[in-house]
Formats: C-alpha cells, structure tokens, sequence
C-alpha cells in the first residue's frame, strides 16, 4: 500500500473522529437517513421487478415508470433529480447541528427494525414484486456466505441494513465535519480583490503573445482586465465520456472505421454508424458530486451514467421551454463539471475553448480552434452557424472522435472588451460574462473561497492528527489492506 493511500485512509480515520465531536445525529437525521435507505433499496427491487415482466413479455405498470412511457424499450429507476443533483446545490453553508439530543441506539434499532417491516409491506402483495425481493435476498445470502457469515435470509437482510445505516451515517458525520470547517472561514472584500490582481498577473504571463485577453496597469497604479476583439471569437464548451483503449479497439475492429462517409457505400456508412452508436451508447461512467468527490451510492458503490441517459439529460436542458438561453448555458456548465471527463474544461469553465468566428483562418496553426480534431470542428462551426442571436446552442446529439463521446455548447461571441478595474464596486458590477451572468467578484470569490476550504479542513485535520496515535493507525491499515 503506499504512503499516499495510507495517509488518505488515516485522514478520513481522524476526520470521522472529529465530527463525532462536534456533530450530533439526532433522531430527525436518523429519520432522513432511513428514509433514503427505503427508497434505495426499494428502488432496485423496481429493477430487478421490471426485467422479470419484461423477460416475460408483459408491459411495465405504471408504478415502475416513474411518470416516463411504459412503452420505452429499457426502465430506469434513477430518478432526474438523480441525474441532475445540481439541482439540490445551495451556495450558503449550511452550519451543522453542534448541540442536541443525539439518537439513542434504542431508538435507532426501532428505526430499523421498522424500515425493514415496511419494505417486505412492500413486497409482499405483488407476485413478481416478491419474486424480486426474494432474489435480492437470495444475493445477499450468498455474498455473507461467501464472507463465512449467515445463510439466514432474515439475517442477511437486517446485516446489509445496517451496513448501509452505517455508511450513511459516516457520510453524514464527514460531510457536517467540512461543512462545520467551512463555517469558520471569513473572506473580507479586499482579500477578493488582492487575489484578483493575483489573476490578472498570471493572466498576463498565460496570454503574453494572445490578442483574446489582454491586461494593463492603469496610471494610478490600478490593475485592468480586457477582452480583446481585434478579431471576433465564440466559445465551445463540451461534455467528454472519454474511451478507454478497450473501447477504441472495438470500434476500430468496425467495418468502415477511419474510411470516412466518403469511402463507402450509403449502407455500409449507415451500418457502421448504427453499429458504432450502439456500442457507444452503451458506456457509462462515473461522475462528480458538486463537492469534487467521486458520486456514491448508499452501498459506497461509484454512481455511473450512460451515455444514452447522459444525451437526454443535455437535450432536456436543450429542449427546455421554461429557460432562458442565458439559464441553459448555465445549466450546461453545470453538467459539464459534474459529467465531463476533460480537464480543459475544469480550468477554462468561464470561457470554454475560444474559437476564431472565420473557419478560413485555421489554416494557420496558431489560430484559435486550429488544434483541434477534424469531428471536433466540425461540430463546433456546425452549432456556431446557428446560433443566430441565441447567446448559445447546445447540441442534441452528441459526436465521436477517438478521445470518446463529446456533446457540444457553442456561445457567444466576443463582445465589446469588459475593463474592469480592480476593487469592490467595479468587481461586483462586471459581468465577466454575459452567457454565464456572473460577475466579476463573484468569480474571483468563489475560487478563493474553494482555496480556505481546502486549506482549512487540511488544518484542521492535521491539527487533530496530534491527539492521535497516528503510528498506530497506519499499522491497523497495514495489516487490514496489505
């Protein structure tokens, strides 16, 4: 095992610690806990109830179709907001309970016992609902088996139970312990100045020889921002699902691979597409939570999307009747964090890539979008022509190079530059831009501000490592994970 894994495993030791100390969960906690544990463990006996009636060519009832047709070839239990938790994201810290009447474990136990009476309730009155159920119960037999535990249904059952109470609850404690950390960090406005001006300085350095953005020392010592439109540009944004070497030499071993629409007979295109397409579709991947980390399930498993599903979470955003161009681009940039696979975008989330708006000045290597694969450009000049006077147009479908599968956003062009001067008020009136709708200020805070919160927490945990027998813990890991 190495260093890094054991101090990582270490920290989280002492991190649940911690929040034990300072967070209480109390009895109404323990209830929402409970409450996301039913739906979970509900939910996939709804897929596993859904593939019997469909192995036996019957149609889904609608209480598996979560409001979607029942005629749709494949069901799926996740739920939108599921698949969209940035829907759930508030920008405020909330500050965690530090007093209060903690649950007793009596109480606890009732909880529990209580939660496992309902779902067999639930179970039980539907034949092909039990016949899911006792599936499911036969699978958990057979991994407690399998680990020298129970043969006992009833055991089993109550054993996963409270596995999943505890990973929640653990969840809940580290979660409540940074957002307790977070809570005490104070970021005055001139500190969001000053590291503004430590932007611009970088900037400076980044875009020494760009003619996109340029930045000036005002004459009383003043530091200036601007966006250059000596030449018009717009930005593409995209979403990737990047392959693995697996995935490109199965559409490499494709009839029709890299000849191109050109090389072959329309049905022989229109076979490889099709056969291309449903092999992509079929990937899935794992994806963020907004706090960074890998997203889990109530198991501790990693939480996947498909591509397939990925495409319809985009076109819902696309296709929306109720959103502003401005609010789609937003939440686009939104799916981009929690699904994209491109490191690109991470650290150009503002921007995107800056294309230059004439495709004929490509033909110099250095010009904006010129380093891109051919599918790529494509798709981006494709989505530019029709933007119109839309501030974006996002794609509703996606492309596929050998990188993976990338679903586009093309917006904006460059407007008249934003000068704006570094201090509070200039800051807090300069949109940095019009498609994103968020100012200057607020930018620069919100890296800062992710900046103390990790500084912050690894304080803290450092701090607190020196109550702790720490050579002790990592010999506890050695033998456990060796």
């Amino acid at each position: 095992m190495t260093d890094f894994v054991l101090a990582s495993l270490v920290n989280n030791k002492v991190a649940l610690q911690e929040a034990k100390k300072l967070v209480v969960i109390t009895e109404d906690n323990f209830d929402e806990i409970v409450s996301e544990i039913k739906t979970l463990i509900l939910g996939e006996i709804d897929d596993r109830e859904a593939d019997i009636i469909k192995d036996n060519g019957d149609s889904l009832p609608e209480r598996l179709c979560d409001g979607k047709n029942c005629t749709d070839e494949t069901h799926n239990h996740v739920k939108e907001e599921e698949l969209t938790p940035y829907e759930a994201y508030e920008s405020v810290v909330p500050v965690p309970t530090v007093n209060g009447e903690a649950v007793s474990d009596g109480a606890k136990a009732q909880k529990i016992e209580a939660l496992i009476a309902e779902i067999k309730a639930d179970c039980v009155a539907i034949e092909t609902r039990l016949t899911a159920f006792n599936e499911y119960l036969s699978e958990l037999v057979q991994a407690e088996v399998l680990d020298g535990k129970t043969s006992n249904k009833e055991i089993a059952f109550k054993n996963k139970i409270n596995d999943i109470v505890d990973n929640y609850v653990e969840q809940k404690y580290v979660s409540n312990l940074q957002e307790y950390i977070n809570s005490r960090i104070n970021i005055e406005p001139d500190e969001v100045v000053e590291k503004y001006k430590d932007l611009l300085r970088e900037e400076q350095q980044k875009y020494a020889d760009d003619s996109f953005v340029k930045t000036y020392e005002g004459a009383t010592d003043k530091t200036y921002l601007y966006y250059d439109t000596d030449n018009k540009y717009f930005h593409v944004q995209h979403i990737l699902l990047q392959f693995d070497k697996d995935d490109v030499d199965t559409l490499k071993a494709l009839a029709g691979y890299g000849v191109g629409e050109d090389g072959v007979s329309p049905e022989e295109w229109a076979a490889y597409v099709a056969a291309r397409n449903s092999y992509v579709e079929s990937i899935s991947a794992s994806y963020k939570s907004l706090d960074g980390t890998t997203a889990k399930d109530g198991y501790g498993n990693e939480l996947k999307i498909a591509a397939a599903d990925l495409v319809g979470i985009v076109n819902a955003v696309a296709n929306s009747t109720e959103l502003t161009n401005a609010q789609k681009a937003t939440e686009y940039r939104k799916l981009v964090y929690i699904y994209g696979q491109d490191p690109g975008m991470q650290t150009n989330d503002i921007f995107g890539y800056t294309f230059t708006a004439n495709r004929a000045d490509l033909e110099d290597s250095s010009v904006d979008g010129a380093g891109f694969v051919d599918e790529f450009i494509d798709e981006a000049y494709r989505l530019y022509g029709e933007l119109g006077t839309s501030e974006c147009n996002i794609a509703t479908n996606y492309i596929v190079t050998d990188h993976g599968i990338h679903i586009l956003m093309v917006y904006g062009e460059t407007q008249e530059g934003a000068v704006c001067e570094a201090n509070e008020n200039a800051m807090k009136s300069t949109i940095i831009s019009d498609a994103y709708g968020q100012s200057v200020y607020e930018y620069v805070y919100a890296i800062l501000l992710e900046e103390r919160q990790k500084t912050e927490y690894n304080n803290f945990i450092d701090a607190a490592k020196e109550n702790y027998n720490i050579e002790y813990i990592l010999t506890t890991y050695d033998e456990i994970f060796k």
